[in-house]
């Protein structure tokens, strides 16, 4: 009953003074939206279990080795665990990045699409939108039974959601399949973070969605992610140990070199994932709760002003005899119901925010969108709850002290609604400058997060502008290694040939950039023997260098005469050249890779993107038709282009189609999306940082006229004084105007030590940029005194035109 008393007590209060309310209220539902924002992303990528039934039994297995996570298991040795371990109810296997080539109606399109076990839809729980799924005798015999499932997507994308898609035959990768069911909308797999699925084959058939190893026949060959629900009184530690004590028994390739098996819940994103994603949400989180202190902040210092209007009416309760506790009880209760409403607006506004985050790593650098599961759930809930619970108390414990602590008698003789007190006028500058330092140290990290991306868009001795990357497969179609460098000469005349092309290189495989390849080939300087080590070797065509601009120092770049039949030639960068030869010229020098002899024949700049923690490392680029690329049956493409690169898409895929409309033609992109996809979180703390110095700009703002308005208000007959004792009205401006700035500057020099201390959180995220930017440092405080500046002129304009008989006659 006390409670419901509160509540309502604490409406009447909230309702009579509507402006203030609603000014509360919008200030706290800003500060705050970006906590939830960041929670309900964190939440999809961490904690959230996979949406199927009795969730909590679900587990993913994975290998360990030397405390990390991650690997993928053989189909033997899937189907043994499968056989054997007691321990699940229900033990399914996917591949679930699968380039798949789809030929339907005369349009060749790569898909992402997954390899799964006939029990895999039944153990997420998902059931047909239309049609039916895989059948156990559909995933028996290899090759047998070449059926697939679609998504609800690929279906109204591709097949215009027509009934008769069920039965139709389309060839992925050069075979036929019989379409036989529709996934549900908005499935696409189980695992967040990754490739979004748009259609799925029985692992009968991982013949044609996994071609580098036999997977039936080789226990070696690994790519099967396992997913399994325990049995009722099961637990995960005691399927990890059956697990691995089966692995042990048979030798497994999964048991050895000191690897065992893992089970995790199947909760949010795999555990690699995680191991990288944590220090950005980390950030993200600290900037939200950074945010969240300047509403506090700003929002005390309002109840701490609107106390003094409050004064008598908690002295006459003090009089008859409330008790100081009951007060401050009332007191917290509005303030918390006010946070409560406040927290209503910061939810509604951090779900679209959330969608922004979202959109910032849904694009893959590889082509696909990935796909996560932000929808709110129980855990948004109680965070929320607790998140409004945590602000209600940090805005309202001060100002609700403070009002008990008045002397009664002073109080009583105030009246009601005087403001001639400047009581706890030192707190509110002090919260007033709390805001500033917190301002400061997000509009620095905005700085260089900003200068971060440009720096990235504009590259490092590389030009992304104007540029497409593409990436032909023409193995996923059977070809041979002879056809495929044969489509590779073919497509290497045609695309220079177009007049909107200006240069088209090719480089070999690679992960992610279309100029980064995974280290591991073997080096030895000829000249001086030493241990081999790694490198990275990328094999490139003549055009390549020049596609990407990457600057020619030395020599020359590969040539159209590096052929096969050629003597091989390499180009280093200048961070090889000066591992390798620190003082001599690398040109003619001679290298051994993976036991041949290439000669260096240039050296260009070093390209790609730093961060402040790093530096170049050694790059080679070798001669594309000297690598056997036919037998790669996988390479990337760079092409210049003039005019709008995205513009140009079309044209290139109608260009290479024309050669041989069956090769699929995946990851086109502008360079510049590829840049900004593997560098999203780059991009998620420039947005974040950027838009929540802004609003934090705003609430200091807010926070600084607040105070120096209340300041004029209550100082009014001091005012009136000076002006009667003859006060220039420039004196009377001076006054307000140094007291912004003294906060202000106070408010700075915290600041800059929080962002000094800071920037380490930031340095694996900032690229072309020193640690201490002066213009990131220097801009910050001079916009911060410019607002300072800014929030004092309407106070100091009052306080200069306060009457000073008026001012007397007031008080």
């Amino acid at each position: 009953m006390t409670l419901l008393r509160d509540l309502r007590y604490a409406l009447r209060m909230l309702a009579k003074a509507p402006g203030f309310t609603a000014v509360a209220i919008g200030l706290l539902a800003v500060g705050m939206a970006a906590t939830p924002a960041v929670f309900s992303f964190a939440n999809a990528l961490f904690w959230k279990p996979l949406d199927a039934p009795d969730a909590g039994r679900v587990v993913r297995l994975f290998l360990q080795q030397r405390g990390e996570i991650g690997g993928e298991f053989s189909y033997r040795e899937f189907r043994e665990l499968q056989d054997r371990a007691s321990s699940f109810e229900m033990l399914a296997a996917e591949y679930p990045s699968a380039p798949l080539n789809v030929v339907a109606e005369n349009d060749s399109r790569e898909e992402n699409g997954a390899v799964v076990t006939a029990n895999y839809f039944s153990l997420v729980g998902v059931k047909p939108l239309a049609g039916r799924f895989f059948r156990p005798e559909e995933d028996q015999v290899p090759d047998r039974d070449p059926v697939v499932v679609i998504s609800a997507r690929l279906w109204r994308r591709r097949f215009a959601a027509e009934p008769s898609t069920l039965g139709r035959e389309i060839r992925i990768n050069g075979v036929a399949f019989r379409v036989i069911g529709i996934a549900p909308d908005n499935f696409f797999g189980d695992e967040p973070g990754i490739a979004a699925s748009e259609l799925w084959i029985p692992t009968a058939m991982l013949r044609v969605g996994y071609r580098w190893c036999d997977a039936y026949g080789d226990a070696n060959c690994t790519m099967l992610d396992l997913v399994g629900r325990l049995k009722p009184g099961s637990s995960a530690a005691a399927a990890e140990a059956e697990a691995n004590s089966i692995a042990a028994a048979e030798n497994w390739p999964a048991s050895r070199d000191g690897r065992r098996i893992v089970a995790l819940p199947a909760t949010g994103v795999d555990p690699q994932q995680k191991v990288y994603l944590a220090p950005q949400l980390r950030l993200l989180m600290g900037i939200a709760i950074m945010l969240l202190l300047i509403a506090c902040a700003n929002v005390a210092g309002m109840l701490l002003a609107r106390g003094v209007t409050r004064r008598r009416e908690v002295a006459v309760r003090l009089a008859l005899g409330a008790r100081p506790a009951r007060i401050v009880g009332q007191l917290l209760t509005e303030n918390l119901l006010l946070a409560g409403l406040g927290a209503m607006g910061g939810v509604l506004l951090g779900l679209w925010i959330r969608n922004g985050f979202v959109s910032l790593y849904t694009l893959q650098g590889e082509g696909g969108a990935a796909f996560y599961d932000v929808r709110p759930d129980w855990r948004m809930a109680v965070f929320s709850l607790a998140a409004a619970l945590a602000t209600g108390l940090m805005l309202g414990i001060l100002p609700a002290l403070r009002a008990v602590r008045d002397d009664v008698i002073e109080g009583l003789k105030a009246g009601g609604g005087s403001i001639g007190s400047q009581r706890g006028g030192r707190l509110r500058d002090i919260l007033a400058a709390t805001q500033v330092s917190l301002c400061l140290a997000l509009l620095v990290a905005a700085g260089l997060m900003v200068r971060s991306a440009h720096s990235i868009l504009r590259g490092v001795n590389f030009d992304p502008d104007h540029v497409v990357v593409l990436r032909l497969r023409p193995r996923l179609v059977q070809y041979t290694p002879a056809q495929a460098e044969s489509f590779y000469r073919a497509v290497a005349q045609r695309l220079p040939s177009l007049p909107q092309v200006e240069a088209a290189g090719y480089a070999v495989g690679g992960i992610g950039f279309v100029w980064r390849t995974p280290t591991g080939s073997l080096i030895r300087p000829s000249n001086a023997p030493q241990p081999d080590v790694s490198v990275r070797v990328l094999p490139v065509n003549p055009d390549f260098l020049s596609a990407l601009r990457i600057p020619l120092l030395q020599g020359r770049a590969i040539s159209e005469q590096d052929t096969a039949g050629s003597p091989r030639v390499v180009v280093v960068n200048r961070a090889a050249a000066r591992r390798y030869w620190p003082s001599s010229s690398a040109l003619g020098q001679v290298l051994v890779l993976n036991g041949e002899p290439y000669r260096v024949v240039g050296v260009v700049a070093d390209s790609g993107l730093h961060n402040i923690g790093e530096s170049p490392a050694p790059q080679l680029y070798s001669s594309f038709w000297q690598s056997n690329p036919g037998a790669q049956g996988d390479v990337r493409m760079a092409v210049r282009v003039r005019g709008d690169s995205a513009a140009a898409l079309g044209t290139l895929r109608h260009a290479i189609a024309s050669i041989d409309p069956r090769v699929p033609v995946s990851e086109d992109m502008p360079l510049v999306d590829q840049i900004k996809s593997v560098y999203a979180g780059v991009w998620l703390a420039r947005s974040v940082t950027l838009w929540c110095g802004m609003v934090a700009l705003l609430l200091s703002a807010v926070g600084l006229y607040s105070v120096l308005a209340f300041a004029v208000r209550s100082r009014t007959r001091e005012i009136g004084v000076r002006v009667a004792l003859g006060a220039r009205p420039a004196d009377i401006i001076g006054l307000v105007v140094r007291r912004a700035l003294i906060i202000s500057a106070a408010g700075t020099a915290a600041g800059l030590l929080l962002a000094l201390s800071a920037w380490r959180l930031l340095a694996g995220l900032i690229y072309g940029v020193n640690s201490f930017d002066l213009v990131a440092f220097a801009t910050g405080p001079a916009v911060l005194a410019l607002v300072a500046l800014m929030a004092s002129y309407l106070p100091a304009r009052r306080a200069a035109q306060i009457d000073a008989m008026a001012a007397l006659r007031c008080e």
